[in-house]
């Protein structure tokens, strides 16, 4: 049997596949995918992310898992938007209606985690290091 290769999130260093179109510090000096933003490690990755959950926080009042999902993966971008949500709900123990904020680092990591997780797949959770994701937290600098 041949070796798996890393999804995409992992391969980019960027585990919540975020697309290009912002200048995000930490993006690698060569941008090797069409789509997909590549950064120079995994925690500038988590802070790219949770930079753009702050800022559906604060300008789109996007407070829960289910708004955050909502605008992340839309059902019109042919994503199964609710499995997402009930998903990253039961990894992070976070219910999908209750308010949270990503400024709470206990919180954003976990959510950032469950998130990751579902973007890579089940099979590839060992590799969504909790230490990367407070890194990229800390980078964020909320």
């Amino acid at each position: 049997m041949a070796p798996q290769t890393l999804p995409r999130g992992l391969r980019n260093c960027n585990p919540l596949n975020i697309r290009k179109g912002d200048n995000w510090q930490g993006l690698a000096p060569q941008q090797t995918d069409a789509s997909f933003c590549t950064f120079k490690t995994n925690a500038w990755g988590y802070r790219a992310a949770i930079r753009l959950i702050y800022r559906y926080q604060t300008v789109y009042k996007k407070n829960t898992i289910e708004k955050i999902i909502s605008r992340w993966a839309p059902p019109e971008d042919r994503n199964n938007t609710k499995a997402y949500i009930k998903r990253v709900s039961q990894i992070s123990g976070i219910a999908p209606n209750i308010n949270f904020y990503v400024t709470n680092k206990e919180d954003a990591c976990k959510l950032v985690r469950a998130m990751a997780i579902v973007e890579n797949g089940e099979d590839w959770k060992s590799f969504i290091r909790p230490e990367e994701i407070a890194e990229g937290w800390n980078l964020a600098e909320l």
